[in-house]
């Protein structure tokens, strides 16, 4: 469990740091003055400044951030060097701060940790394609009173010895009115199932009656793996996005998408299954993290990348920039619905686990 929790929280910090690096590098790339750059959140367990940022590590690493003077526009900025005009952001040049820059920039810099995240994500999928993964059928949706729900087959079972659907089915067809009995992985726990395949299913259901899916990787080339990489990373990226804007359309449709999700807890226990199985499946998961958090920071939501760029597109639109106190309630009403959702999700991992 131990070392479980440890591979979870390098991996964690690992994804953040990329994602704040990308902003750090692009926002100096761009000759702003970063303030500090930060690894989890408060109380800080680790701070040292180097170069006029302050680098930090908070102990709940579920989060990061790069501080940028001028982020919540000249207004605020100001308040904050009267307030505190020792303070060494007052002896800045206007040129280094954030809203000095033009548009282009700061949606360049916003940007960056989301491509840092999405590039992440092509790397492992672009590994996993040159390892593979084996092929293997597991069972997917089971039909009533079937054969399969009579033996208690499940859902996301392993058909231990197939690779594929069409063996299994063969070897069905073989026991047609005869008992069949085969192996399955449930976990880290293997059973023996026993069944009689049906001589004249319903229709759609075949002789068992479950839905087979099948699962693995072919080995590609070094090339090849690249180009799937990339094409499969796009696709988790739209789908994942897609799905978030469910999330929030449910809320008024009443599709219950909620239950569907997993928050910090339950991506750990997915996490350390992952990595019992070996490094190309936890390689596989490592992308799939990534990319998530690719799709959900650029989704134009408040605290967000996204809605920081909405924000300096809305400025582009009106020709001046949005009010700075209406940019502190955008991002503060929306950071605290994001820790909301956050506690939310994890209070549902707690229930699934009890």
């Amino acid at each position: 469990m131990i070392v479980d929790l440890i591979v979870f929280i390098v991996i964690l910090a690992f994804l953040i740091l990329a994602h704040e690096y990308g902003h750090f590098s692009t926002a100096r790339m761009c000759k702003m003055y970063v303030e500090e750059f930060a690894i989890g959140f408060p109380p800080k367990i680790f701070s040292k400044k180097r170069n006029g940022t302050n680098f930090s590590v908070g102990a709940i690493p579920i989060g990061g951030y790069v501080k940028i003077p001028g982020e919540n526009g000249k207004e605020v900025l100001e308040e904050e060097i009267r307030l505190n005009p020792a303070k060494q952001i007052a002896q800045i040049p206007e040129e280094q701060y954030f809203y000095s820059k033009p548009a282009w920039q700061r949606i360049f810099v916003l940007m960056a940790g989301v491509f840092m995240n999405f590039i992440i994500g092509w790397i492992f999928l672009t590994a996993v394609f040159m390892a593979g993964i084996p092929q293997q059928a597991y069972v997917g949706t089971i039909a009533p009173d079937s054969p399969a729900a009579q033996a208690g087959l499940e859902a996301g079972d392993a058909l231990m010895g197939y690779e594929t659907a069409e063996a299994f089915i063969q070897s069905t067809d073989e026991h047609i009115g005869q008992n069949f009995t085969f192996s399955i992985q449930r976990g880290e726990e293997i059973k023996e199932i026993t069944l009689v395949p049906r001589e004249a299913p319903p229709q759609g259901e075949g002789p068992v009656g479950i839905q087979i899916q099948g699962a693995g990787i072919e080995r590609q080339s070094f090339f090849s793996a690249i180009g799937k990489g990339l094409e499969l990373s796009w696709e988790i990226f739209s789908m994942i996005f897609i799905l978030i804007a469910r999330l929030i359309a449910s809320v008024v449709s009443g599709e219950d998408l909620f239950s569907r999700l997993a928050g910090p807890i339950g991506i750990f226990q997915v996490t350390s299954q992952a990595a019992d199985l070996g490094l190309v499946y936890l390689g596989h998961l490592i992308a799939l993290i990534s990319l998530n958090l690719a799709a959900l920071n650029i989704f134009p939501f408040p605290a967000l990348d996204g809605g920081r760029i909405l924000l300096v597109l809305i400025e582009k639109i009106k020709g001046s920039p949005v009010r700075a106190k209406t940019q502190l309630w955008f991002n503060g009403i929306g950071f605290a619905i994001l820790i909301l959702f956050i506690i939310a999700v994890s209070i549902q991992d707690i229930s699934r686990i009890f």
